[in-house]
């Protein structure tokens, strides 16, 4: 098992309280943000809002810093709209680094192009419409099959 697939209930059971901080990283204001922060606070644990006004990383001695700390965070990133998606991609990726991750980054990366996405799905035996993909003209020359009349 690898630390982002480990169970997060284990990390909080180590607390003292028992009680987790729960991350939910989400970079804009919506009312599903809102809800699973509710939700999170409902349960008797933490929520600790990731979003740019708030988070920070840094390099000390050699260990990577990061604040908020969490125990575990839920990945609101989604399909993100945001016009720096590798920025919060890599913001999602060093949490995964040491934290257990719900919606880890990987899995938002493969939605952002679309032709991977139909990979995904096709590799877990769900139907996909017929698709092509090329970078450039020639591979679409070489593929005349794959181009509309």
């Amino acid at each position: 098992m690898t630390e982002t697939t480990r169970s997060a209930s284990v990390d909080c059971a180590q607390t003292a309280t028992g009680v987790c901080r729960v991350g939910v990283l989400s970079p804009h204001n919506s009312k599903e943000t809102k809800a699973i922060l509710n939700a999170v606070r409902v349960l008797g644990h933490e929520p600790v809002w990731i979003r740019d006004e708030n988070v920070s990383s840094w390099i000390e001695n050699g260990s990577v810093q990061l604040s908020p700390q969490v125990d575990v965070l839920v990945n609101r990133l989604l399909l993100t709209k945001s016009d720096q998606q590798l920025e919060d991609l890599q913001l999602a990726a060093l949490y995964a680094d040491t934290t257990p991750v719900v919606n880890p980054p990987q899995a938002v990366a493969n939605t952002l192009h679309k032709y991977r996405s139909g990979t995904k799905l096709a590799t877990a035996g769900l139907p996909v419409p017929d698709a092509y993909f090329g970078r450039s003209p020639r591979t679409f020359e070489e593929w005349p099959e794959h181009l509309p009349d």
